[in-house]
């Protein structure tokens, strides 16, 4: 995600000026292990993903342990969907798109499964326990996935408003 702040000369308060928040505690202490469920997937979650889907992961998968990864140890969340090769990353997500989160999301190597609805909302900032009956799984990825990060507008804001005037004091960051 790119955040763009920008702020009317006239409207910035001197007193406070915005700064930018610094990398939260939160985002350097936890490790995505700390979010994910424990439930391990098996054969079925990869066949699942369809045959060509399965076997560019599986030659993904392939590819990290020739070049001395474990992804059965270290945990790889995997981009396995759309017309390019996956894509990886160790102990970090992928940007979560609209069509790749409405898809089932990203493969995560140490569980054998798709991330879950309730990992992404996590990931996005969102209340796993959200309201969402009556809409689908995919439909409910597809809002994840064209969400913005409610943490990071959160943070982003506490610093915004208060040099625009509109708050008096900055509140505390429950996020950093």
């Amino acid at each position: 995600r790119l955040y763009i702040i920008c702020m009317s000369r006239r409207a910035i308060d001197k007193h406070k000026p915005f700064m930018w928040p610094r990398r939260s505690a939160a985002s350097t202490s936890r490790h995505i292990d700390d979010i994910l469920q424990s439930r391990r997937g098996g054969p079925a979650e990869l066949k699942a993903l369809g045959p060509k889907c399965s076997a560019k992961l599986v030659a993904y998968l392939d590819t990290l342990r020739a070049r001395g990864h474990d992804p059965d140890v270290d945990t790889w969340i995997i981009n396995v969907f759309g017309g390019y090769q996956p894509h990886g990353m160790k102990n970090v997500c992928p940007c979560l798109t609209r069509g790749r989160a409405g898809s089932g999301g990203h493969w995560v190597s140490t569980r054998r499964r798709l991330l879950t609805i309730d990992e992404m909302l996590t990931l996005q900032g969102i209340p796993a326990d959200v309201h969402r009956k009556g809409i689908s799984n995919r439909q409910v990825g597809y809002m994840i996935g064209n969400a913005m990060s409610v943490n990071v507008l959160e943070r982003l804001l506490l610093r915004l408003l208060p040099g625009v005037g509109l708050l008096p004091e900055r509140p505390r960051d429950r996020w950093a």
